[in-house]
């Protein structure tokens, strides 16, 4: 299961899962690119919601997740936007 501090990534917006899909990745590699990534947040957002962002390719890779928390109580990462940065 993919993880992102030891919380799952459990959900992806259709949006995200178009840009992901576009780029060729897949949960577990977006999970790989979280741990090893870096806040780049330029403005500020919504409380839970961070900007991660890692070079590949000489590009910028940004991955934006939001912290979530189901009826049930149990917490999980959803994942917004997936995609280069110009």
């Amino acid at each position: 299961m993919a993880m992102y501090r030891n919380i799952p990534i459990r959900a992806i917006t259709e949006s995200a899962s178009r840009e992901a899909e576009e780029i060729g990745l897949n949960l577990d590699d977006i999970a790989n690119f979280l741990a090893n990534s870096y806040d780049c947040a330029k403005g500020k957002r919504k409380k839970g919601i961070e900007e991660r962002c890692i070079r590949k390719d000489g590009k910028i890779l940004k991955i934006v997740i939001e912290l979530r928390t189901s009826k049930s109580g149990f917490k999980y990462w959803r994942i917004r936007q997936a995609g280069f940065v110009r």
